[in-house]
């Protein structure tokens, strides 16, 4: 069975870059431009990693983690950070909240493919 990921970016351009980054893993991707619905669709599809820009038009991706992290039903799913604006300090910090790692843009696709690929245990 395939593995699913759910990337979480309300850029098109960045969502095909993903898609495109991702492709060769051979993984299901599922797609969301906003952060309200992250909680429904993890519940519903059960991906194995989430990839999620901090920076949403509804709300910050911190928010969309702690909202994971908080619920029995998905606080088990690895959360991936992706973000241009970082500062030195960032990637404690989000660890703190509950994310695996942190991506920065611009993303270079072949680390940006390895890395998943190591949070999905391959």
């Amino acid at each position: 069975m395939k593995k699913r990921i759910l990337i979480v970016e309300d850029n098109a351009l960045v969502r095909e870059m993903y898609r495109s980054a991702l492709k060769p893993l051979g993984v299901d991707l599922i797609e969301a431009q906003n952060g309200e619905q992250v909680t429904e669709i993890v519940r519903k599809e059960k991906p194995e990693l989430v990839i999620l820009d901090l920076m949403l038009p509804d709300i910050s991706g911190k928010e969309v983690a702690r909202r994971l992290k908080s619920s029995p039903e998905t606080s088990a799913v690895p959360v991936l950070a992706v973000s241009n604006a970082v500062t030195s300090g960032d990637e404690a910090s989000l660890i703190a909240l509950g994310f695996c790692g942190l991506v920065t843009k611009p993303i270079d696709i072949r680390s940006f493919a390895q890395t998943v690929s190591r949070f999905l245990g391959g």
